[in-house]
């Protein structure tokens, strides 16, 4: 409940300027038009779609709270560190967690979008062995920057999905209901710590414009 009410603790990038930072890093690379430039571009931005999918997992979990807190369930993660459990995972991991999570608006698109993108860079990657002329390496770099593009832009779209979600689910008496119920509950097992924090979540739902149910 209290991550509901608290728009910072939504799921989001853990360093959203370093993201930026590394974006620009790459259109720089990709600019200088040379066998290093190209290759930086596609290694640089590729750690870019890891976070992007691991941003996507976040959000099918939170989801799944949220449908299964007012029931009195909960989704427990592998980590008690909660999204921790995927960190160091490789693309093709990330995206298999991606593809058993919960289902989403164009969730196919993207893991197919995700799965080129990683096919261009292994390529890449194995033709560094042999004597590769630097048109071929520019026109693969053109062809995964091209898809890289879209693929941030279909991220942005699912991405406002989910927060647009959050919102609405803010919106709901029924977590006034779950507040009220709990300091209920709190109040009999006489638990003074745990009622001051539901109460602070009260107050927090009415500064933000949410009024209690009945008034």
């Amino acid at each position: 409940m209290k991550k509901i009410t608290n728009l910072e603790n939504w799921p989001y990038f853990n360093d959203a300027g370093r993201l930026d930072e590394l974006d620009d890093l790459a259109e720089e690379a990709f600019k200088r038009d040379t066998f290093d430039g190209f290759l930086s571009y596609v290694f640089i931005t590729h750690q870019i779609c890891d976070e992007l999918i691991k941003l996507l997992i976040a959000h099918t979990r939170f989801t799944l709270q949220l449908y299964l807190i007012p029931d009195s369930f909960d989704f427990k993660f592998s980590n008690k560190e909660g999204n921790k459990d995927i960190e160091n995972l490789m693309t093709g991991k990330l995206l298999d967690v991606l593809q058993n999570s919960l289902e989403f608006d164009s969730k196919e698109e993207f893991i197919l979008a995700c799965s080129e993108l990683s096919q261009i860079r292994n390529r890449l990657a194995h033709e560094l062995t042999r004597s590769v002329k630097l048109d071929k390496i520019k026109n693969s770099a053109s062809k995964y920057r091209q898809k890289f593009i879209a693929l941030e832009e279909l991220f942005d779209e699912i991405h406002e999905m989910f927060c647009l979600f959050y919102k609405d689910q803010r919106k709901d008496d029924k977590w006034d209901w779950l507040i009220d119920e709990e300091i209920r509950m709190l109040d009999a097992e006489k638990d003074k710590d745990e009622i001051k924090e539901c109460k602070k979540l009260q107050k927090l739902r009415k500064d933000a414009g949410f009024e209690p149910p009945g008034l």
